[in-house]
């Protein structure tokens, strides 16, 4: 087992509870502010207050095409200030997409955290003032990262006819229940082979504990001293560690839990409290025949703590979100092959569940081979938009 250091976490899980809205609902906007540029020839900056503290921003090239791109963004830490996304190497790709002659809009939304349902309404609310400050578009086109991908994904199922195509990168597109599943599971299977480092368990974080001195550094230490569980948690079909080095399982597992124990009381808010995760009838198992021993996961399956959900806890966060894949329009998706945050398990999920309904014809998913969760590079997601730009505009395919 190689020492790793542990990595800042920037851009965790953590959520806030939100009020019913439609994505539908506009909200009264304030009035905009146009930035001045110091090139002329640079893009013109509309910003403004949609209402309720989201703040968004259009970019308008001088050589505008007449297309626009609706930009959704990460997850970010729900005690985070509102503020407009700079993560996910998102400027760059904006400044990029506006050197082809594409205007990009965006929010900040009006909370951080899983803002499934509020990200929906921003971005979809963007349309309007769009269409009012700059004109109305020859198309429009969704981009979303990580949780972003979901926000996306989710106005493209409830409005086909208004966008022509959607690229979701780094996205959890197997679910939102899925990824939840993940996270729980390996925080459970790490109590049951390092009982009593973290203290208390999936869905009850002691108040005031500390990520990096409570959670990552004594997880850390202990795996180290003892790999053995961590290697048994890798080979489960429930945790598919992402990494192919020690250094990158051990980041992997950090990621997951810290995942966890920052996010788990704001999804709980969210569901007043009702829990999302159900290990009850859980066969675990490895993740292929032959890589674990019989006694290990009769060992697991005898002694791993077991919790309940609700019907009301599982019916949110299916709710925000779990895509239908009955895809109406052109879809790009792009994942890289080893994710510490959203597995690459959602790009197949998402793919069979598409071809389960007949749309695979529809549907190009791409990969990037590396570690890290978003770890793209420009090139790599504004190539992966101009071939959406080339399918809407043609109707042909991409080859790959």
């Amino acid at each position: 087992m190689h020492r790793t250091t542990i990595i800042p976490i920037v851009a965790l899980l953590s959520v806030t509870a939100c009020s019913e809205q439609s994505p539908s609902r506009l909200l009264a906007p304030t009035a905009p502010v146009a930035s001045s540029n110091a090139s002329p020839s640079g893009p013109r900056v509309i910003t403004g207050d949609a209402g309720k503290g989201s703040l968004y921003a259009i970019h308008v090239p001088a050589n505008w095409n007449g297309d626009v791109v609706f930009y959704a963004h990460g997850i970010k830490p729900a005690a985070a200030p509102i503020e407009l996304p700079t993560g996910d190497g998102f400027p760059a790709v904006r400044d990029a997409l506006g050197q082809l002659g594409y205007a990009v809009a965006y929010s900040s939304f009006s909370e951080n955290g899983w803002a499934v349902k509020d990200g929906a309404l921003r971005t979809h609310q963007l349309r309007a003032k769009f269409v009012s400050q700059v004109g109305k578009p020859r198309r429009s086109f969704l981009m979303g990262t990580s949780m972003g991908g979901l926000v996306v994904e989710s106005l493209a199922e409830q409005f086909p006819s208004q966008y022509a195509g959607t690229l979701a990168m780094c996205a959890p597109l197997g679910g939102a229940i899925a990824e939840m599943n993940y996270i729980a599971n390996v925080r459970v299977l790490f109590d049951l082979f390092y009982p009593g480092v973290i203290p208390g368990d999936v869905l009850n974080i002691p108040a005031g504990l500390d990520l990096y001195t409570g959670v990552l550094g004594p997880a850390q230490a202990a795996v180290i001293a003892n790999p053995t569980g961590l290697g048994i948690i890798a080979r489960m079909k429930q945790t598919p560690l992402a990494g192919n080095n020690g250094t990158e399982l051990v980041t992997s597992l950090l990621n997951a839990l810290a995942y966890d124990v920052v996010g788990i009381g704001d999804l709980l808010d969210r569901t007043q409290a009702q829990s999302m995760f159900d290990n009850r009838l859980t066969a675990y198992a490895a993740a292929a025949p032959g890589l674990l021993p019989p006694d290990v996961i009769a060992f697991v399956n005898a002694s791993v703590g077991r919790f309940d959900a609700t019907n009301h806890g599982l019916k949110y966060f299916d709710k925000y979100f779990m895509p239908d894949a009955n895809l109406q329009g052109p879809t790009i998706t792009l994942h890289t092959t080893r994710d510490p945050l959203v597995p690459v398990f959602h790009a197949s999920a998402f793919g069979n569940a598409v071809n389960d309904a007949g749309r695979s014809s529809l549907l190009l998913q791409r990969s990037v081979t590396a570690y890290g969760h978003c770890a793209f590079s420009t090139d790599d997601m504004v190539n992966a938009f101009t071939a959406l730009a080339s399918w809407a505009e043609t109707g042909v395919k991409p080859a790959n």
